[in-house]
């Protein structure tokens, strides 16, 4: 079998596989010499770089334009697909590429696009990628991920040796799921995510849990977690969950820790987690100011958005000063919009051997999510509701490849293709 000149994804949107071109290095730094020109454009547009970028690499583009029409989605679900492959091949990047030309000359921008630096584990061309891999799994929170990858530049090129950012959103929104993300993508590995349940810290004695009891109480011969975290290794993503639940002894023990990455055991050991990145999650104010009627001629109830600055009045509230300034980044996360939702369920439903059609996502969606509680429950009821079936149609001796979602009376059924 000859040499296959293109890889096959497959989009969900456009519900066809798509070829996308095999192409070498010096192509692709080739296709960078051309949106080098094009972005020198001022009336340059985000609809022109997606046609060109699936132009350039889609095979048999001009059969799917006559199949599908030219369209804003054709060309996102056809980019879509050239990104699986070749992550670098972004916007972002592609504005990286020229914003870095300009200044090519200069040997500190050398340095930190080529050099492996001594305590880097990552060049420019892996954080684009890793970028690319946490945005497309996480709906709706752009913002967040292009945050938190001002930070990965910041650790990768020497300047920072660790990072920290507080999370505030609405639940569901994908506060929790964006640690687990890092976790995989940029620290190598799911297992890499140490979370700490803040609600198990309300005491104003839990915080011994993570650096050990004080000698001559209970449990003193026992290491804390972090204590065996950090003999394994000190580069992990430790994430405070709901912080706002733990007593401030946690928050006070906290603020060295913030300073340089390290914290001092009930042994008097120093433990090392200079490598890490800090997180930490809250939906304080959130309750207390969103959803509620306001007064004027329209009785609006007041969304998430509006509240922003009540929100964050109250987190000020909530924790000291002393704290909040030591936190590298405060991120807002989105509130979730029902196409956002519909996005979710089909990044869910991808690896089930199901037919991904409209009225399945509508029905999920339609079941599953409200703005009050964003995503959570969409994972839960795709188990409980489509992988069930499927499984007990596989149980019952189905071999069928892939299955078909069928509706009576406003209940899900699944069929075999």
């Amino acid at each position: 079998m000859s040499e296959l000149k293109y890889f096959v994804t497959y989009s969900q949107s456009l519900d066809c596989f798509v070829k996308v071109k095999k192409i070498e290095k010096g192509e692709i730094d080739a296709i960078f010499a051309i949106l080098d020109q094009k972005l020198a454009d001022s009336n340059y547009s985000i609809e022109e770089f997606t046609e060109f970028i699936c132009k350039s690499l889609i095979h048999d583009y001009s059969a799917l334009v006559k199949d599908n029409g030219k369209s804003n989605l054709l060309y996102e679900s056809l980019y879509g697909c050239v990104v699986e492959v070749y992550p670098i091949l972004t916007i972002e990047s592609a504005c990286m590429h020229f914003n870095y030309l300009a200044e090519e000359n200069s040997p500190r921008i050398k340095d930190l696009l080529s050099k492996d630096n001594e305590s880097s584990n990552y060049k420019m061309a892996d954080l684009v990628r890793i970028k690319a891999e946490i945005q497309k799994n996480l709906i709706g929170q752009e913002n967040a991920v292009e945050k938190m990858f001002n930070m990965f530049k910041l650790v990768n090129s020497g300047f920072e040796s660790f990072g920290s950012a507080f999370f505030i959103g609405p639940t569901g929104v994908g506060k929790t799921h964006i640690a687990q993300l890092i976790a995989k993508h940029y620290m190598g590995g799911e297992d890499k995510i140490l979370k700490i349940n803040c609600s198990e810290y309300a005491g104003p004695h839990e915080y011994a849990k993570l650096i050990g009891s004080p000698p001559g109480y209970v449990g003193s011969n026992e290491p804390g977690i972090l204590a065996t975290r950090a003999e394994e290794s000190s580069k992990w993503i430790i994430l405070f969950d709901e912080i706002e639940k733990a007593d401030t002894k946690l928050h006070n023990l906290l603020l060295g820790f913030l300073d340089d990455g390290q914290i001092t055991d009930n042994k008097g050991n120093v433990l090392d987690f200079t490598n890490s990145i800090f997180l930490f999650t809250s939906n304080v104010g959130i309750h207390d100011n969103v959803g509620i009627k306001t007064l004027g001629f329209e009785n609006k109830v007041s969304t998430y958005e509006s509240t922003k600055e009540k929100v964050m009045d109250a987190f000020k509230q909530e924790f000291s000063p002393e704290f909040i300034n030591r936190i590298d980044e405060i991120i807002f996360f989105n509130q979730l919009t029902r196409k956002d939702a519909e996005a979710i369920t089909k990044l869910n439903l991808r690896d089930l051997p199901i037919k991904i059609t409209k009225k399945l996502v509508s029905h999920v969606v339609d079941n599953a999510y409200s703005p009050e509680y964003g995503a959570r429950n969409i994972k839960r009821y795709i188990k409980q509701n489509v992988t069930l079936k499927l499984a007990d149609k596989i149980l019952n001796g189905s071999e069928a490849k892939k299955f078909n979602p069928k509706f009576q009376s406003g209940e899900l059924h699944v069929e075999e293709i």
